[in-house]
């Protein structure tokens, strides 16, 4: 049936003078119109890395599916895709998106692990936003993740700041992703505690560079951060 509509389609563009549908948008349209969940799931699923831009209005329209597990897999779509209009799509209403999304871990973990995958810092600030309304250890764990997929001071900044501020219990579920954050981002073993981190980033922070590169890291840690992205071509 594909092979029928898309000459159909590419007959019609070539009339209104618009370049005919790529193959991706045109299945990915075709797997969307399905009615079931897991099929259209697949199809989001099925969309390659280097998907053309024209897939993007479809995506953007798969983000208001009814159903819970295809908005996630839209999201992870728009995060694997190797463009930058992909994290513009994210970025349009995700600060709205991440509020309205409180309590729902699945799909508040889905946007957030979406807009770290990009790793631009444009995206810090989605990362960030709402960060002390929801606990959730699922939820915090992947903040603290994606924040360090971007490469930069203030993203050490924001570490810090959420660590600083976290209660005692959550900071305890979640310490060994948020030391791992930080060594990801300087490339620095010590600091065990909120504290020590703190101080060393007071006095270094004037001076320090994160450098473009994922650092040299202990066995341990490197298995920890490529497990966590292990969906990606990590570096």
């Amino acid at each position: 049936m594909l092979l029928v509509v898309l000459p159909l389609l590419a007959a019609l563009c070539a009339q209104d003078g618009a370049a005919p549908p790529s193959t991706e948008r045109a299945a990915l349209e075709a797997g969307l119109a399905r009615a079931r969940s897991e099929l259209r799931c697949a199809a989001l699923d099925s969309l390659p890395r280097q998907a053309p831009v024209d897939v993007l209005p479809l995506l953007q329209k798969s983000l208001s599916d009814p159903d819970e597990r295809v908005r996630c897999a839209t999201l992870h779509a728009l995060g694997k895709l190797d463009s930058p209009q992909a994290l513009d799509a994210l970025l349009s209403d995700a600060p709205t998106r991440l509020v309205a999304l409180r309590g729902h871990r699945r799909e508040r973990v889905a946007l957030l692990r979406a807009l770290g995958q990009h790793g631009d810092p444009r995206a810090l600030r989605a990362l960030t936003t709402d960060a002390h309304a929801d606990y959730d250890v699922h939820v915090l764990r992947t903040r603290i993740l994606a924040i360090a997929r971007v490469r930069s001071r203030d993203s050490i900044d924001a570490l810090i700041a959420l660590g600083r501020a976290l209660p005692f219990a959550e900071e305890q579920q979640v310490m060994l992703e948020w030391r791992l954050a930080l060594r990801v981002l300087t490339g620095r073993v010590g600091g065990r505690t909120v504290a020590e981190w703190s101080r060393w980033w007071a006095e270094a922070r004037a001076t320090f560079a994160v450098s473009h590169e994922l650092p040299e890291l202990q066995a341990s840690d490197r298995s920890r951060w490529l497990d966590f992205w292990s969906d990606e071509e990590t570096p």
